[in-house]
Formats: C-alpha cells, sequence, structure tokens
C-alpha cells in the first residue's frame, strides 16, 4: 500500500535524497571530483577596512545582485537551460524540464550575501578592485576555520571557472534527483499533488547553492572563494537580520554583517551578567597573516598593523610585503 504524501513524510523523502546523493556521489565523474583548496584565502580590504574588521570582528557580505559582474549569477542559470534543451531531445521527463524552465526564476527568490576572498593574495586587479588602488591590505584567513568562525550560519563555496566541469555537475545532480524519485514513485501516493512539479522544483532547490559556486572563465585569475549566507527562514531567519546600505554615487547596496562567535559571545555577556562563557563560542575571526599592498608605505604600516594586532589580542600573525614591483 502507497503512503499518502504528507507534509512530515516529503521531508522524510528530502532528507533521503540529501543521503541518496551521498552514496552515489562517487559513480560520478564530475560530483566526485576534488577541487583545489587553499590554506589561506584572502580578503582584500582598504585601511578603513582593516580596522573595522578585525576591531569589530565583522565582514561584510553584500547581496548577490550588486555584485560587480551582475552577469555572473546568470551564466550557471544559462549553462542549465542549455543542458535542459539538450536532454529535452531525448523526449524524456518533459513535464519536469517544463517546469523548471517556467519556474526558474524562483532561483532568485531567497535573498542571498556573500563575502568575497582569493586564494592568491598578491593579485594586481584586486589590489586595484578592492583595496583603494594597491592602497590596502590583504587579510589572509585560514580557509578552514573561517566559517566556523562565524556565529550565523554560512556556507564556504569554491568558485569554479571549467564550463566543462560546470556542465557535468550540473547534468550528474539531475540524472541523481530524477533517479532517487524515479525509485521511490511506486511506494508515494502522489495523486493529490504534481509529481513532475515537485521534482522539478527539488533539482531547482538543490541546484540553487551549486549555480552560485560558477563563474565564467575570463574571472579564473580570481581564483575565488566564498562565504554565502542565504536569509531564508531556514538556516537565517529573516526576524533575526538586520539589513545595512552602502552607497556610491550611483548604488544603493544591501549588506548584512557576519559577526564572528567572539563578537556574539562578548555581546551575550554584556547584555546578560548570568551568561556563562564558552570558550568554543569565542572564536575571533582565523587570522593568519597580512599582506600589505604595494602602493603603501610597507615598513610605518608594519609598526601600526602590529600595534593594532597586539591590541584586539592577535599573535603571532605574519605581515608581508606585497611582491608586485610597482605602485598601483
Amino acid at each position: 500500500m502507497k503512503k499518502k504524501l504528507t507534509d512530515s513524510i516529503w521531508a522524510e523523502l528530502k532528507y533521503n535524497l540529501g543521503t541518496y546523493i551521498m552514496q552515489n556521489v562517487y559513480s560520478y565523474e564530475n560530483l566526485s571530483r576534488k577541487l583545489n583548496t587553499s590554506e589561506i584565502i584572502y580578503h582584500y580590504t582598504d585601511l578603513n577596512g582593516l580596522v573595522s574588521i578585525l576591531e569589530n570582528q565583522q565582514l561584510y557580505c553584500t547581496n548577490i545582485k550588486f555584485l560587480n559582474d551582475k552577469k555572473e549569477y546568470n551564466h550557471g542559470i544559462e549553462l542549465l537551460l542549455k543542458i535542459i534543451e539538450s536532454i529535452e531531445i531525448k523526449k524524456e521527463n518533459k513535464e519536469i524540464f517544463d517546469f523548471i524552465k517556467t519556474n526558474i526564476n524562483r532561483i532568485y527568490e531567497n535573498d542571498k550575501y556573500v563575502t568575497c576572498f582569493s586564494k592568491n593574495g598578491d593579485l594586481l586587479s584586486q589590489w586595484r578592485a578592492y583595496a583603494n588602488q594597491g592602497k590596502g591590505v590583504a587579510l589572509g584567513f585560514k580557509s578552514i576555520n573561517i566559517d566556523e568562525s562565524i556565529a550565523q550560519y554560512v556556507s564556504p563555496l569554491n568558485i569554479t571557472y571549467n564550463e566543462e566541469y560546470q556542465t557535468g555537475i550540473i547534468s550528474e545532480f539531475i540524472t541523481l534527483i530524477i533517479s532517487y524519485f524515479n525509485e521511490v514513485k511506486n511506494s508515494i501516493d502522489f495523486h493529490q499533488h504534481n509529481y513532475n512539479h515537485l521534482v522539478g522544483h527539488t533539482i531547482i532547490e538543490i541546484l540553487e547553492g551549486t549555480l552560485l559556486s560558477f563563474k565564467h572563465s575570463t574571472f579564473s585569475e580570481e581564483k575565488e572563494f566564498r562565504l554565502e549566507y542565504r536569509m531564508d527562514e531556514t538556516m537565517n531567519l529573516k526576524s533575526e537580520n538586520e539589513i545595512f546600505f552602502k552607497t556610491s554615487n550611483s548604488l544603493i547596496t544591501p549588506f548584512i554583517k557576519l559577526k564572528s562567535k567572539y563578537l556574539e559571545n562578548s555581546e551575550l555577556i554584556k547584555t546578560n551578567p548570568n551568561y556563562e562563557k564558552h570558550s568554543e563560542l569565542d572564536e575571533k575571526f582565523p587570522l593568519k597573516e597580512i599582506i600589505i599592498g604595494p602602493s603603501l608605505d610597507f615598513e610605518t604600516n608594519k609598526i601600526g598593523i602590529e600595534i593594532l594586532l597586539k591590541k584586539i589580542g592577535y599573535e603571532n600573525i605574519k605581515i608581508i610585503k606585497s611582491k608586485i614591483p610597482y605602485r598601483v
């Protein structure tokens, strides 16, 4: 006898889908490929940003719709639509793919915010774009600890630039998800629900985060790493988050502030004298090194940064001079 599809059964199906993907991931070339990682990731900023990030223990996380490259999020969506077109030639699962094409804009529904890093801490284009024309710094954080040091829930994303790999990832996810639902289809009563729409919606939902990690190959020198913050009432409740705004001559940009666990712990102690301090929640951002930009006086700024680090409580932080041989 088939189980009637209820909210709890649907939640169970979604949970089991995650397990199914993990169990089968090694059977797929692209999903099982290990990405190049980096021990240190660098956040380029000006001197004001340096002081603010370290003293306040906060990182700005910008709404993805307001990033410098406005088309970058569309890159993954365009790939998804191309793959659907190629699959549709086989005339299989047409209603599922029709639903995806019609509802592709659901990917934009949840507010997403990102903080960007690079695996390269001394890159001319990054100094120019994000560190006041080289009059700034690149803050080097331990990549393995950065998301764990943040009080809010964030997802670490390694950005990929190889279109063949990106296409393979999308195709393999689609294949796995459809295969899973085909296996459970005969045990669940989908009579009062549109089976194809549910499958299509699940594909969109799962690919949403993956597409965010795809960029066009022309940006490959950036070697980007991101922290994604999703405001969707699941991981981060909208009611608990304050959105801030920064302005330029031509744009108002929304952002949120990512707090270190150290900052959140300090705030709890201030507002609640009876709060018991927890050492595991007392983490500062995992700073490892600082590279001083090519357009700054190294020796004088090194002294100032050392005094700042001592005041905040950071120890054994390398301070390095940019190797770029001229002023930006």
